[in-house]
């Protein structure tokens, strides 16, 4: 599992094919460099290369322990792109007080199973650059006839294709699972398929950390804008932010809900202590007890 499978070559070759052909386009090229100059901004950079640095981190504490080894190198890649960025993205934007627990079994779907068997025994080089074009044409027909009934019969269409494709890929697994079933239970099978969710489970302290800071970060930058406020009345509202929310990821959920309270809003200490209390208040409605100090009451 160390080397590109046909799947992973044909998806490049296509992926190669679709990027040339999109930049041909002088609006395309203009999009790409404004998504570019968006993301080398200070708040995505700092984040980005932090898991950056805490994903290396994981992997030589796998490697020290004698789970990791370089074989594992592409799919340790290809979990960081495709379910670690994701996933950050996901617990950054999420709204819900239980962001972290949903962020936890978003990863860790059963579909990790379904997908690991499926990309370990794949077809043809040939086969694979017709049917990933082709599954993601279906796919997209469906997904777009979902936005109007008079496509309706298409949508039923193209789930109809879904379902053959389906069939077709679950027999392809079926009869390779039967021809190599001891294989499957090798250590090295075993570690690479135990790979994501132990890299999932490992970084549930960063994704805890960095939703912290986008809290914190969003209050702080709305604290920034509205009615103009001095220093001093800053540092007040962030040392008051602070104390109420500590690393509580609910109590941050709410305080950013700008219908309990618009931080931006603040004019005096006399806002402050509304502040304060419009939080305290909230939490008395959720039922919790939120004890400890003045804001726990």
């Amino acid at each position: 599992m160390g080397y590109l499978d046909n799947r992973e070559i044909a998806s490049i070759i296509w992926l190669t094919l679709f990027v040339a052909f999109s930049m041909r386009s002088e609006s395309v090229r203009k999009a790409m460099l404004g998504l570019i100059n968006s993301f080398c901004k200070r708040n995505i950079i700092v984040p980005f290369g932090l898991m950056v640095f805490y994903f290396g981190l994981m992997i030589v504490v796998l490697h020290y322990i004698g789970y990791w080894n370089f074989v594992m190198f592409k799919d340790s890649i290809l979990w960081f792109g495709l379910t670690g960025v994701p996933t950050a993205v996901n617990a950054i934007t999420n709204e819900e007080s239980g962001v972290l627990r949903s962020t936890f079994t978003r990863a860790l779907k059963l579909t990790i199973l379904y997908e690991f068997l499926v990309n370990f025994y794949t077809f043809s080089l040939a086969g694979e650059l017709v049917l990933i074009p082709l599954v993601s044409l279906v796919t997209m027909l469906e997904i777009y006839s979902r936005k109007d009934t008079k496509y309706e019969a298409v949508g039923k269409l193209m789930a109809g294709f879904q379902f053959i494709f389906g069939l077709i890929l679950l027999g392809h697994l079926a009869l390779n699972v039967f021809r190599s079933y001891k294989y499957l239970w090798g250590v090295g099978v075993l570690k690479a398929f135990f790979l994501g969710p132990v890299l999932t489970t490992s970084f549930m302290p960063f994704f805890y950390g960095l939703i912290v800071y986008s809290c914190y970060n969003s209050l702080f930058v709305r604290l920034n804008i509205g009615y103009r406020k001095s220093d001093q009345l800053k540092k007040l509202a962030k040392r008051h932010l602070f104390r109420y929310c500590l690393l509580s990821i609910p109590r941050l959920k709410r305080a950013n809900n700008m219908g309990v309270y618009n931080i931006m809003q603040i004019r005096d200490e006399a806002d402050v202590q509304r502040m304060v209390e419009a939080y305290k208040g909230t939490s008395v409605k959720h039922g919790r007890n939120l004890s400890g100090g003045d804001y726990g009451r």
